[in-house]
């Protein structure tokens, strides 16, 4: 069955230029356990084009790869894969098959290809392995002649396999042999036994694979980084550099802010990410710190002179002081505040500087207050009289007082008390001077008033309907009076023709004579409002949730428009309202001064995007637990959110075994909107060795000796370093220190039952205590010493030191 599809399978491929022709599997490098992966088979020929009509391609592939799909190439450019199938041979082999489509049209079109191509496209999935940095093979396999083809379009030629080359990773090689299947060498010489040589063709296969590197980039960030601010500037220019490692090629970095960016006074965190061409990143991030030294340059007013309040022995001055600083908001203290009542004389203001970095500057002015204090003068309040009778006017008396702090002050009128006052209105103006020159003045009316009134006749009150458009009409009327006098003069407010508002207006109307006698009457003009208000809506609003809360306070204006002012809107939620999450309709309605009114309605939708707040602990330094070489760690990373809980997930989990090192944790934080947070924090394990001699304390004879080589001449358990503190000769293993050795009449006992008693008495506990000189024996020598030491006269030699 497999011989007669390759008979169908056809790639016509130029028989002069062959010798370049050739099959080759991808070389990829730089992938990680994890990654997926896309192997293609590609043509490789060179020199020319060439007409295809299918292929029979039998792959082998490592057992720690997973295959998850195989698609056609994009070979052909003039026609289509008619067939294409995939069959799994065993765990770790595939077999494609394709045909062209070149039965699909009167003219069977060429299925021209362009000069190289891909065959077949395999994914894979790189499963975790044992080791982390290492070449997974895919390559070429034979079970049988017609494996491994390509036929041209008209089935004339079939190519088999000339040269076979196998890549490690490294190298490539020549693996070509004649061998029986299955194979991986390529096609057997028996296959082409008794064949027409015309018809079959030879062509190299190229194996290749996958290169596996698990070393992500890492990104490496400087200290933090602190800086003085520049010049007349709030902030400075910062350089600096991220560093970064990574095994393979095409790494980019890339820092927020940037180096040589702006940096603020104060702390500004800058974060960094490294990426390379798999997309395998890392970040790191460090302040820039930026401090403000510069003070502010203040600027006083000039001395200044003004006088006191009126009738005070003070004045209040205002004043204005400016400073200037290389960073916005300094502040202004001034001692006394401008506004402050200064008493009379010179006074010294003091104002202070001091911007948001607490750097100062100062300056002073004085202020001098001058009593220029002027009498205060009292006129009566106007005079009203009736005229003489039979005389336009009247003779009128009155009384002007004044008072000065100098008691002595001269008062005129003009005109002067008990003059004439002809009918009206006639100013007297007052004067009065302190004996300084300071002067004040003040005016009153003398009104002689004509009381014979005329007579005036008003319409009764006149109800029209508004004009069209407008908050009103505009109304005719008249108006009639009678008087003694001829000369009378009637005037109305509004008058006749005017223009009336919607409601009711008051027409006041007066009849005044010649000398001003006068009367009067009134009516109303009643305009009705008849006509409808307009109001518009805004659209409908969608809005974020307010900062730590799963609801918004929303603000709208709906807008409204009527012949007359004075509508009100009313709205239902009204703007300001606290909006839950979710879609609510809003109501408004506009209702005009008459009554008559319009609504329009919306909606308000609140969503959520706001994330949760997620808390790592700071970075954790624990000891290891006792009897292990690591320790469990126990940790907790709470989260806060606006809308309910969010669900906080951390790896490795609390409670987790850590071995001794450096280990980092990972947490995220995700609500029920989808929104998310993340941070980490470090565990770090340290071995529990209280000598530090690299020993741990549950291994260590002596931990809490320094005594790295663990000596234990009597094999006690109990190291040297433990056994004999001080100077030697404490036998009986009685209490001793450094400053008390411990060595009494006991210690002699006890060495000469053990050295010579019958039978011997207990071995001292500890080997060095007991060899007083040092000797690296226990016997007569050592007793004669610690006797001489002890209870000689005068005292022998100390025993010699423990170390």
């Amino acid at each position: 069955m497999k011989k007669s599809l390759l008979l169908i399978l056809l790639v016509l491929i130029s028989q002069s230029a062959f010798a370049d022709f050739s099959l080759k599997i991808d070389r990829l490098k730089c992938y990680s356990i994890g990654d997926n992966a896309t192997v293609s088979v590609k043509v490789d020929y060179p020199t020319a084009n060439y007409q295809l009509g299918g292929y029979d391609l039998v792959i082998r592939y490592d057992t720690r790869l997973s295959l998850q799909n195989v698609t056609p190439g994009n070979l052909l450019i003039s026609c289509g894969w008619e067939y294409f199938n995939v069959t799994q041979i065993d765990v770790n082999t595939v077999r494609a098959v394709a045909i062209a489509e070149i039965n699909n049209g009167a003219n069977h079109p060429s299925c021209f290809a362009a000069t190289n191509g891909a065959l077949a496209y395999f994914s894979f999935f790189i499963a975790a392995g044992t080791i982390q940095t290492e070449f997974y093979p895919i390559y070429f396999y034979w079970n049988g002649c017609g494996d491994n083809t390509i036929s041209s379009r008209d089935g004339t030629s079939l190519y088999l396999s000339d040269s076979v080359y196998n890549y490690d990773g490294i190298t490539e090689s020549n693996i070509t042999a004649d061998t029986t299947f299955p194979t991986p060498f390529g096609t057997a010489t028996s296959c082409l036994s008794g064949i027409n040589p015309i018809r079959y063709s030879e062509i190299d296969f190229y194996n290749g694979g996958i290169d596996i590197s698990a070393v992500d980039p890492q990104a490496i960030c400087p200290s933090d980084i602190y800086v003085n601010t520049a010049n007349d500037q709030c902030g400075a220019n910062v350089f600096f550099q991220i560093a970064v490692s990574d095994t393979c090629s095409g790494v980019s970095t890339s820092a927020s802010p940037s180096s040589g960016s702006f940096f603020p006074v104060g702390q500004t965190v800058v974060n960094a990410v490294t990426s390379d061409a798999l997309g395998h990143v890392d970040s790191c991030s460090f302040f820039v710190n930026v401090i403000d030294s510069t003070p502010p340059a203040i600027t006083c007013p000039t001395d200044t002179t003004i006088t006191n309040e009126p009738g005070q022995w003070y004045a209040q001055f205002f004043y204005s002081v400016s400073a200037e600083d290389n960073c916005s908001g300094v502040t202004l203290n001034s001692s006394p505040p401008s506004g402050t009542y200064d008493p009379l004389g010179e006074n010294e203001i003091v104002t202070i500087a001091s911007d948001a970095s607490g750097n100062v500057d100062t300056c002073l002015f004085i202020l001098t207050v001058v009593d220029i204090d002027p009498p205060v003068i009292n006129c009566p309040e106007d005079i009203v009289v009736q005229n003489s009778p039979s005389e336009c006017g009247a003779n009128v008396s009155f009384t002007v007082t004044a008072t000065d702090n100098s008691l002595s002050t001269t008062i005129t009128t003009e005109p002067l008390s008990n003059s004439y006052f002809p009918a009206g209105t006639t100013l007297v103006a007052c004067e009065a001077k302190d004996p300084s020159g300071n002067v004040d003045s003040c005016f009153f009316n003398v009104i002689v008033n004509d009381i014979e009134p005329p007579v005036l006749t008003c319409p009764d009150d006149i109800i029209v309907s508004n004009d069209s458009g407008l908050c009103g009409a505009t109304v005719d009327f008249s108006v009639t009076a009678l008087d003694n006098c001829s000369g009378t003069v009637i005037e109305s407010n509004p008058n006749s023709g005017s223009f009336f508002p919607i409601g009711s207006t008051l027409v006041v109307s007066s009849a005044a004579d010649s000398a001003g006698n006068a009367d009067s009457c009134s009516f109303y003009i009643i305009v009705n409002d008849t006509e409808t208000p307009q109001i518009i809506c805004p659209d409908n609003i969608v809005v974020s949730t307010d900062p730590m809360s799963c609801s918004a306070i929303v603000d709208y204006t709906p807008s409204g428009s009527d012949n007359c002012g004075g509508y009100s809107i009313e709205t239902f939620p009204p703007s300001g309202t606290s909006f839950e999450l979710g879609l609510t309709t809003v109501t408004s309605v506009i209702t005009d001064a008459s009554g008559n009114s319009d609504s329009c309605s919306f909606t308000v939708e609140v969503i959520d995007d706001e994330p949760p707040l997620l808390n790592c602990p700071v970075d954790m330094i624990v000891q290891s637990d006792s009897g292990f070489y690591g320790a469990v760690v126990n940790y907790n990373a709470p989260a806060s959110e606006n809308c309910g809980d969010a669900s906080v997930s951390v790896s490795p989990e609390s409670g987790t075994y850590f071995e001794i090192g450096s280990h980092t944790v990972n947490a995220i934080a995700v609500d029920s909107s989808g929104n998310a947070d993340t941070c980490t924090f470090l565990v770090t394990v340290i071995l529990t060795d209280d000598d530090f001699d690299g020993i741990a304390n549950f291994e260590d004879n002596c931990p809490a000796v320094f005594n790295p080589d663990q000596t234990d001449t009597d094999g006690d358990g109990i190291g040297d370093a433990c056994c004999c503190i001080g100077i030697r000769g404490n036998v009986d293993s009685g209490f001793e220190s450094e400053e008390n050795p411990g060595i009494d009449i006991a210690d002699i006992v006890f060495l000469v039952s053990y050295a010579f008693g019958t039978p011997s008495g207990p071995a001292p506990e500890c080997h060095d205590e007991a060899d007083v000189d040092g000797s690296g024996f226990i016997d007569i020598a050592d007793v004669v010493y610690l006797v001489e030491f002890a209870f000689a006269t005068p005292s022998g030699p100390a025993p010699l030191s423990c170390y």
